[in-house]
């Protein structure tokens, strides 16, 4: 292949019936570790090379010369990103055009030159997508930097905050709504963590109290826990209660013990012993408190209605 003008600073009135495209290139665009971004160019020069119009020191003299972005068309003189190698049929003679130039050449063919867009602009949309994604990396750490303990708190196991985090690392920010949910969650881990030592160290603590049937009066404790599950027979109950000696004592049933911390004097059945994550657990039943006092208002109301009648 004979090539007139390696710098392609000069263009020629070429005659399209007397040349036939015998290859495509164009430069794609790609992105290095540091984010520089640079030309790679590509070829499909499969038919020059079957017909030993191009050898391989000239195919590195076009990747030089596609490479470097700079390449203009031979036959009208403008900068060009998609071309054409064409050869004068007579005298094989090479030249660069644009593909908008080749259009009425020998050869010409539409799906190239799509394909050819579709790549680059593939090509393009990835490089966007990774800057982007390191922007966002910039502004996610200077937001973090800015708002003292949310990186501690979106660390928290909980899907919540990994969804918080993961929106922060996409978008380089979230809202006050989102800040304020975050140090919620850590808040409330926080306290799940110290109750779990406290039950820890309370389990190390409880003992089984009696034996399984035996009735016990005038037991001092507090009721610490309280939950209600509604049923086919009608509501029912799990209360916790702590003894004086740290004993766990826990009663399931019908009736609905307060367990707000209030201090009360039971009298029970003992139901069995079990454990539960590692704490020894007494189950109570037929459950009488001594004080009628400390009946909560349910209680208080079937007396005052008993004494009615």
């Amino acid at each position: 292949m004979k090539t007139e003008n390696q710098n392609f600073t000069k263009h020629y009135e070429l005659i399209p019936e007397d040349h036939i495209i015998i290859g495509w290139g164009y430069p794609e665009p790609d992105m290095d570790a540091d984010g520089r971004i640079y030309l790679i160019p590509r070829f499909d020069l499969t038919d020059a090379f079957t017909a030993g119009d191009v050898s391989e020191k000239e195919l590195s003299w076009l990747e030089s010369i596609v490479g470097s972005g700079s390449t203009r068309c031979n036959h009208c003189g403008k900068s060009m990103k998609y071309f054409a190698l064409v050869k004068n049929q007579e005298n094989s003679r090479a030249h660069i055009i644009g593909t908008q130039c080749a259009s009425s050449m020998i050869g010409y063919r539409q799906e190239k030159v799509d394909a050819m867009h579709k790549t680059t602009l593939k090509a393009r949309q990835k490089i966007g997508r990774v800057q982007k994604k390191r922007q966002a990396k910039k502004d996610a750490q200077a937001f973090l930097d800015n708002h003292k303990g949310l990186e501690r708190a979106l660390r928290v196991d909980h899907y919540i905050s990994s969804d918080l985090s993961i929106k922060l690392q996409q978008y380089g920010s979230i809202s006050e709504k989102q800040i304020k949910l975050a140090f919620k969650i850590e808040k409330q881990a926080e306290e799940r963590k110290q109750k779990q030592a406290e039950r820890e160290a309370q389990g190390k603590s409880s003992n089984h109290v009696g034996e399984v049937g035996d009735r016990i009066k005038n037991v001092k404790c507090t009721g610490v826990f309280s939950r209600s599950f509604d049923g086919n027979f009608g509501t029912f109950y799990i209360v916790k209660f702590i003894t004086a000696q740290g004993d766990t004592l826990v009663y399931k049933g019908s009736v609905p013990y307060r367990a707000d911390q209030y201090e009360c004097e039971l009298s029970f059945t003992v139901k069995a012993h079990e454990e539960y994550q590692g704490e020894k657990q007494t189950v109570i039943q037929r459950v009488k408190e001594i004080d009628p006092k400390k009946y909560d208002e349910l209680h208080i109301l079937k007396k005052e209605r008993a004494s009615i009648k």
